[in-house]
């Protein structure tokens, strides 16, 4: 499995890319998203953006693994699991 890592601090990414053997860095979690390498993503932000992320992995088309809590509220909550159904992604909170 090629492993990719993303961040709002690229030379952040570039780290974790070089400790854990990734493949590539991105500097920002929307690069990820439609880069055509990308299988999934994991979300592991803060709470407050799991549902801008969630959405943008579900509009990319890439399966979700998200860290708990899945978001503030049942209604994000919610909001993402439609965005996952729409999309036809896995969701997964971890």
């Amino acid at each position: 499995m090629d492993l990719y890592f993303a961040s709002r601090d690229l030379a952040r990414a570039e780290a974790y890319a070089a400790e854990f053997d990734g493949e590539d860095a991105f500097g920002s979690y929307e690069s990820a998203a439609v880069d055509p390498r990308i299988d999934a993503l994991y979300i592991c932000t803060p709470h407050d953006l799991h549902l801008e992320h969630a959405r943008l992995a579900a509009a990319a088309k890439r399966h979700i693994l998200l860290e708990k809590p899945i978001a503030r509220n049942v209604g994000e909550a919610r909001s993402i699991i439609e965005a996952a159904n729409e999309a036809g992604v896995k969701l997964m909170v971890a």
